[in-house]
């Protein structure tokens, strides 16, 4: 087996088992659902380090190896939090916001106030936000859940 292959089933086992730490990422929760307008929106726990950025990114399909990710968009809140929410479509991005597209993958990374560390980020489609019900949303590992539920991702202390 190799060593790739060992990483991922181990990276899958910690999430599987509640935990969310991963070399760069910190304890928390990412996840992405629809507000009232039905646009989407980024909900964030920390349970370290505050949130200073959420950047969008277009998924890895049809890129080679060695080639980044397409930024969608990127967002830079006025200040950190360790809790909340960002309303993607009717929130002014650092640079252009690209807009979201059906059919295309989608990558959400949170950065936080360590510029090392991040939280396990939410992949989505649009269809996968519209199957999402009143006050849900998508987190890693295709894990839907409530937004309560992604406050308690935090280990009790």
């Amino acid at each position: 087996m190799s060593r790739g292959a060992v990483l991922v089933g181990v990276g899958v086992a910690l999430c599987l088992a509640g935990c969310m730490s991963y070399p760069d990422q910190v304890e928390g929760g990412v996840g992405i659902g629809l507000g009232v307008d039905g646009q989407p929106v980024v909900h964030f726990t920390s349970c370290g380090s505050p949130v200073v950025e959420v950047v969008v990114l277009q998924g890895r399909e049809g890129l080679a190896e060695d080639e980044e990710n397409a930024v969608v968009g990127e967002w830079r809140l006025d200040r950190p939090a360790i809790q909340g929410f960002l309303d993607l479509a009717n929130t002014a991005a650092e640079e252009q916001f690209l807009g979201f597209d059906d059919g295309v993958t989608y990558l959400v990374d949170v950065r936080l106030e360590d510029g090392n560390a991040r939280l396990a980020g939410a992949e989505f489609e649009l269809a996968d936000l519209d199957a999402l019900g009143t006050d849900q949303v998508l987190a890693a590992e295709d894990r839907v859940v409530t937004v309560h539920e992604l406050a308690g991702d935090c280990p009790t202390r």
